[in-house]
């Protein structure tokens, strides 16, 4: 009570939905809270310390792009960060993920990466008798002329 009136006290605590909303925005924008791996595995720790590296890395660059004083709480705000995180995730994901520099002749090599690892289970397929069934009774497709398009 000696160092601030129990109204800015309560208006003060009020503004603490801003870190509440942060931990939203990075949960919803970024899926920081989706891990793929187990809980509490050294696995799942570092899923966490680079979603956490990847949103320190765009909230450095909003503000730059920005400016600092763009969210300050001291003046009248005319927008959210919601918008600009969406951006600038678009723009930042394919730089990561390396789809900007994939040319075409490289898919073959990006989808080699991207398979299954080796495993015992195989991935499910159809047995080879309906297969045969299928070939047997469904004559071969012919795809259709510009003519039968246009008709």
């Amino acid at each position: 009570p000696t160092l601030l009136p129990g109204p800015t006290a309560l208006a003060l605590y009020r503004v603490r939905w801003q870190i509440e909303i942060a931990i939203k925005r990075w949960k919803s924008v970024l899926d920081v809270d989706l891990l793929r791996a187990r809980y509490e595995s050294p696995l799942a720790d570092v899923w966490l310390h680079g979603k956490l590296l990847y949103v320190l890395l765009l909230d450095h660059r909003l503000r730059r792009t920005m400016g600092e004083q763009w969210s300050w709480l001291d003046r009248a705000r005319t927008a959210t960060w919601w918008r600009p995180w969406k951006l600038l995730r678009d723009e930042v994901a394919p730089r990561i993920t390396g789809l900007v520099s994939c040319s075409h002749p490289q898919w073959g090599l990006c989808l080699q990466v991207l398979a299954e690892r080796p495993r015992r289970r195989q991935l499910q397929r159809l047995p080879q008798e309906v297969i045969m069934v299928f070939a047997l009774s469904d004559p071969p497709r012919q795809p259709a002329s510009p003519q039968a398009i246009a008709a």
